[in-house]
């Protein structure tokens, strides 16, 4: 039996991308009318605060301005984690 490597490449996203949807479910929705900011999202997702940045540019996160601060809706992240629309391999 021989998988092909795009099948395997889209098998090994939809695990990874479930393991990662399962591991960060309880701290969500524990945080689900929390604001985050730039840091706790990238602390909780794992990535650093510049990749937080480049998702406010592509669209993939609202940026929440609150003064001169930038915040972040954790209820927002559960959804596009859920959604498959954060990670690269999501695109």
């Amino acid at each position: 039996m021989e998988i092909e490597i795009d099948e395997l490449k889209r098998v090994i996203r939809e695990v990874v991308k479930e393991a990662v949807n399962e591991a960060i479910a309880p701290v969500l929705r524990s945080r689900s009318e929390e604001l985050l900011t730039v840091t706790e999202a990238a602390e909780l997702l794992k990535v650093s605060p510049q990749s937080i940045h480049t998702w406010f540019r592509e669209g993939k996160l609202t940026r929440i301005k609150c003064g001169r601060s930038t915040r972040i809706a954790a209820k927002e992240i559960e959804e596009k984690l859920a959604e498959g629309k954060l990670y690269r391999y999501g695109r």
